[in-house]
């Protein structure tokens, strides 16, 4: 049974609860990086843009032309157990979006206000993150995808997806389309959702793990394969064959010109967007197991190892390599579920490192910005609008700005 509620929280009731904790998380100081202690939360300004979706963009470019500086305003605590992989704060409309396993919270960014809350039905937890619409939150549910209003948390519409089927991605909304991956009976495929049912458009090779899309193309991970399908004639474009195994936080990068992910064990590849060919391919420190963010002219991937690697896009050389710094482990969701993939924004660089902590590096050259310890381990990379970065340490939601 869906349950809804509404809270009033000022930043006085907020530092009430949370700024005895806030207090004792301070700031470990690596080499050549600053250090402060966070002390007192106060108000954001206005906020005007958004991060509708996981990596903000269909093509998962996780970029923003904006630097944050990591002062606290605010956090708010949220309960229950974290999705897998787990959710990023997604931001549209003013309502900020996180989830757990078997609740979403709409919070207002300004404040960490609980605007509202939503149980899933007891019998089902939410399978991925989730997807914003234009007004609607999108899960996936044990056998169904629930569409949520982003401004109440009332359950609006829920997708029946073909029998014997569960949802394995997020939902992918393209235009006017909505699409999920699907295993049906141990095989993959794309589901169109329309009206209140999903019906089959696409087989996959393999099941499939994340969507990506741009235009024309939706590109499908799967445990075997990566495909692009077009999305106008509804057609399979190319396959590439060339991988084996995913990890649940390796969402495909599309580019310009190229589609970057991994291969399963320890290489990145690049594939030609327009015929699937490899146009490189580079061997990296540990295991390809998260998303890849992009400027300009380099692809930054982050590894197991924990290292920070980063290339030309044309060529594949490398601009640079570097160790990503870890202490003493934090507690909270396990090491092996964070998804440690990194955001550009502006000329930094921030990723969630081993030991859970958040770590800025200068874009240009990887020299350790500063490192930012919470009480608990990050879940995954920060979003960040208009310079505020809102952070996902479960049982907490933090927002930083200037």
């Amino acid at each position: 049974m869906k349950r809804r509620t509404f809270i009033s929280a000022s930043i006085a009731s907020l530092a009430g609860c949370t700024t005895p904790q806030l207090r004792s998380e301070s700031r470990s100081k690596p080499a050549n990086s600053s250090s402060k202690t966070i002390d007192e939360a106060t108000p954001i300004g206005s906020i005007s843009g958004t991060w509708p979706t996981t990596h903000r963009t269909n093509a998962r470019t996780a970029n923003t032309p904006e630097s944050p500086d990591l002062q606290l305003s605010w956090a708010t605590a949220v309960s229950g157990s974290v999705t897998q992989p787990p959710s990023q704060p997604l931001l549209r409309k003013g309502i900020l979006i996180q989830t757990q396993a078997r609740t979403l919270y709409g919070l207002d960014p300004k404040t960490g206000e609980q605007l509202w809350k939503t149980n899933v039905p007891e019998s089902t937890r939410i399978q991925t993150p989730p997807t914003t619409g234009e007004s609607t939150v999108y899960v996936t549910l044990d056998d169904s995808v629930a569409a949520y209003d982003l401004h109440t948390g009332e359950e609006n519409r829920k997708y029946t997806i073909p029998d014997n089927s569960t949802p394995v991605t997020a939902v992918l909304e393209a235009a006017d389309d909505l699409f999920v991956g699907i295993n049906q009976d141990g095989e993959g495929a794309l589901a169109r959702l329309t009206e209140n049912s999903g019906t089959r458009v696409f087989k996959t090779a393999g099941i499939p793990r994340n969507l990506a899309s741009n235009r024309n193309l939706i590109v499908v991970r799967t445990t075997s394969a990566i495909q692009a399908f077009s999305k106008a004639q509804g057609e399979l474009v190319w396959i590439y064959h060339g991988v084996n195994g995913s990890h649940p936080g390796d969402v495909p990068l599309i580019t310009n010109r190229f589609v970057v992910s991994g291969n399963g064990g320890g290489s990145v590849i690049v594939l030609n967007l327009s015929s699937g060919q490899v146009a490189w391919q580079a061997e990296i420190q540990g295991m390809h197991a998260f998303s890849p963010t992009k400027s300009d002219s380099r692809v930054f991937v982050s590894d197991s190892d924990g290292y920070l690697q980063v290339y030309s896009i044309e060529t594949g050389n490398t601009a640079y390599k570097v160790k990503i710094p870890a202490e003493a482990d934090i507690p909270g969701i396990s090491a092996g579920n964070m998804d440690r993939s990194a955001t550009l924004a502006g000329d930094s660089v921030l990723i969630p490192s081993s030991d859970g902590r958040l770590v800025t590096v200068k874009a240009a050259n990887g020299r350790v910005k500063s490192s930012q310890r919470f009480r608990w381990r990050v879940a995954s990379p920060p979003a960040i609008v208009d310079g505020v970065a809102f952070v996902s340490a479960p049982p907490r939601v933090y927002a930083f700005s200037a």
